[in-house]
């Protein structure tokens, strides 16, 4: 390697320093090659496709059969249960708890039926918490604050339909 550093004129730092980019570099694509193996080769699998191993398509009415059978969790069939899931999937328990847990918005347990004092046009006003109460807060939650918590709910208009809201209000019905 010295003669050779000798030859090309590079001192002995700027061959090891372009041996080092070198030596990084095949590595770099080596890695990188290996990623992109495993994302093409496995990434199918979380993805339905209609075509089977031999690169066929399948028939309409089979695809629909191994679509459906795929699902990973079975569809909640009473309302509270669909409440429940909605209450997840929507984000809900990232501010409320349903096990009595403070966290930035109130908890979901033992809420229905509840008397919550809630801060209106600048007065303290009492309010029982039913389908009403709940519609509003999902949908004009500035209206009425509730009593210790900041006013940072976001309205659920767009987000949430009029029968969702009704099966979250199951949900938390069943919280008690």
């Amino acid at each position: 390697a010295q003669s050779l550093v000798r030859n090309v004129g590079y001192s002995s730092t700027d061959f090891a320093f372009y041996l080092i980019v070198g030596i990084s570099v095949v590595l770099l694509v080596g890695v990188m090659a290996t990623l992109l193996f495993f994302v093409f080769r496995y990434s199918h699998k979380r993805h339905p496709t209609a075509v089977n191993i031999e690169g066929n398509l399948l028939p309409e009415q089979e695809f629909a059969t191994w679509y459906q059978s795929s699902a990973t969790e079975p569809e909640p069939s009473s309302p509270s249960a669909v409440g429940e899931k909605l209450v997840r999937d929507k984000g809900c328990i990232a501010c409320h708890s349903t096990d009595g847990t403070a966290k930035i918005g109130p908890t979901f347990k033992g809420l229905w039926g509840k008397k919550e004092t809630v801060l209106h046009d600048g007065s303290e006003v009492e309010m029982t918490v039913d389908s009403a109460y709940v519609k509003q807060k999902l949908f004009e939650p500035g209206e009425a604050r509730v009593k210790g918590y900041p006013p940072i709910m976001p309205s659920q208009k767009g987000v949430v339909t009029e029968q969702e809201s009704d099966t979250i209000i199951e949900y938390l019905k069943s919280l008690q």
